[in-house]
């Protein structure tokens, strides 16, 4: 009889477990993270030496993606946001089970004027996988901004994430005055750019195809015939070998004047300022670093 009693309590006990285990593995906590967008255009200053992040702060497209992946790197929840101020911080917030994650999110801004997107996601269903790919030419605003980090939750939570600019920026300016005969400027850069960033390894894949000016990027502008200045922004990711800006000149009838060759090397969160003067008795180009 002793025994009937031990055995019946067992199997009590048992079920009681089992029945608690299952209330367990349906505990969800939830898990917010308030992302600050604005870092990523920190000490970024235009030709005059101001702040692009408040010249810039009316007339940008900001989009954020968030991506949670579970221990074994597969995604479980995304989401994605569309932003018209850059110092408001982006929150997400999802209910998840009690583990060990990996949370990524990252964001770009660009100018309203350019109607595709400039970067998106690529194989992004699993974490050593996912690559963050450019889809734009890179001139002009459309900076990439990254933040990757490892969560384990056991209760309710709220991270701080910032993202951080993930390549290099410059601004070239080009100074003219009314008595320059220049009119349109030729800007031609390799090696050409096809940027990918690998999230998982935190390494930049920029893949460098053409070494031939006649079959580079390039773009024409056309001068005021005011004195002034006119400032072109750039995004690279850092280079494996330097990138070479080449400026070429034309008056307004096309025909040309002079060229400007500058070697440039980027760093990851570097920015400079590159000043040419166009004006027909000078020619000095001059980098300056602002970061």
């Amino acid at each position: 009889m002793y025994k009937k009693v031990i055995l019946i309590l067992s199997v009590i006990m048992s079920l009681f477990a089992c029945n608690n285990e299952d209330k367990n593995a349906d505990i969800q906590y939830r898990f917010k993270a308030n992302i600050d967008i604005s870092e990523m255009l920190s000490g970024i200053k235009d030709g005059n030496n101001q702040d692009i992040i408040y010249l810039s702060s009316t007339n940008m497209r900001i989009t954020v993606s968030y991506l949670v992946y579970d221990e074994s790197g597969k995604l479980i929840h995304e989401d994605k946001s569309d932003k018209s101020n850059i110092f408001d911080n982006q929150v997400f917030s999802t209910m998840l089970d009690g583990g060990n994650y990996t949370f990524v999110a990252w964001a770009y801004v660009q100018d309203k004027e350019f109607a595709n997107e400039a970067w998106s996601a690529v194989n992004p269903e699993y974490l050593n996988m996912l690559k963050i790919k450019a889809n734009t030419y890179p001139w002009g605003l459309n900076l990439l901004g990254i933040s990757k980090m490892q969560i384990s939750l056991s209760k309710s939570q709220t991270i701080d994430a910032t993202l951080h600019l993930a390549g290099s920026f410059f601004s070239v300016n080009l100074f003219h005055s009314p008595s320059s005969k220049a009119k349109y400027i030729k800007m031609i850069y390799t090696p050409e750019r096809n940027d990918q960033y690998l999230v998982a390894e935190d390494k930049f894949m920029t893949i460098q195809t053409n070494k031939d000016y006649t079959s580079e990027e390039y773009r024409v502008y056309t001068l005021s015939s005011d004195f002034g200045v006119m400032t072109i922004p750039f995004f690279y990711f850092p280079t494996v070998q330097p990138l070479n800006l080449y400026v070429q000149v034309y008056d307004k009838d096309a025909n040309f004047l002079k060229d400007y060759l500058q070697e440039l090397n980027f760093k990851k969160g570097k920015n400079s300022v590159i000043t040419i003067n166009l004006d027909d008795k000078t020619e000095i180009v001059n980098v300056t670093p602002t970061n």
